[in-house]
């Protein structure tokens, strides 16, 4: 009689520390990613107490700085009757993504027109220069299938020098009619760092006829 009620106590007390094991485990491992905050603690018997907190720029550190893109000044074209306008697809640059802008040209006439531009080194490309410094941006447009380099959105450098000759390139507008294109925001290889925060002036210049006109407009980076 002794021996069963021995046997049934050891028993009780076997399962009972087991379920503190399970509960303590799913304790610890609970974690928070989606706010990018991690807690740990530490006691004298080795449990961590220290805390840390990543904010939203800081998160992307590994893979380059996250960014957010405005459009400071969307400027304008001064070009008979075609008007350019810029909007945002995509105004955040993350590991998973990089920011879009749409450009649109709208002839505002019943007549068809027919502009054309210079497409350096037969790249869909238009560059921007930071107004406080060296560092340059890239608009991307389609047809380039370009592959992100060195945790950051940028091209390898070999693709800006190669040695391939300006082309031009030309886009006919019927009366009323609407152009969009979608353009890919990228990091200058030649940068010191990944998109450089600040302010930074793009221009494209449109030719009709024999005259030119040269579309600027600012993207700000934060």
């Amino acid at each position: 009689m002794n021996r069963r009620r021995f046997l049934a106590a050891g028993l009780s007390g076997v399962s009972t520390l087991a379920g503190c094991l399970g509960g303590s485990s799913d304790t610890d491992s609970s974690s928070s990613e989606s706010t990018g905050t991690t807690a740990e603690t530490r006691t004298a018997t080795g449990t961590r107490t220290t805390a840390e907190t990543r904010t939203a720029t800081e998160s992307g550190s590994e893979d380059g700085p996250n960014r957010t893109v405005t459009v400071s000044d969307a400027g304008t074209l001064e070009a008979g009757d075609v008007s350019a306008a810029i909007d945002l697809s995509k105004s955040e640059i993350t590991a998973d993504h990089t920011a879009e802008v749409v450009f649109s040209l709208r002839n505002r006439t019943s007549a068809s027109v027919t502009l054309s531009y210079t497409l350096p080194r037969g790249l869909n490309v238009v560059t921007g220069s930071k107004s406080n410094g060296d560092a340059r941006l890239l608009l991307v447009g389609e047809g380039e299938g370009w592959n992100r380099t060195d945790g950051c959105w940028q091209p390898d450098a070999r693709t800006l020098a190669r040695g391939m000759p300006d082309a031009e390139r030309s886009i006919s507008l019927a009366g009323g009619e609407t152009r969009r294109e979608t353009y890919r925001l990228w990091n200058h290889p030649e940068n010191a760092s990944c998109f450089p925060a600040g302010t930074y002036e793009f221009a494209r210049a449109f030719r009709r006829n024999d005259s030119e006109s040269t579309w600027r407009f600012d993207l700000s980076l934060s």
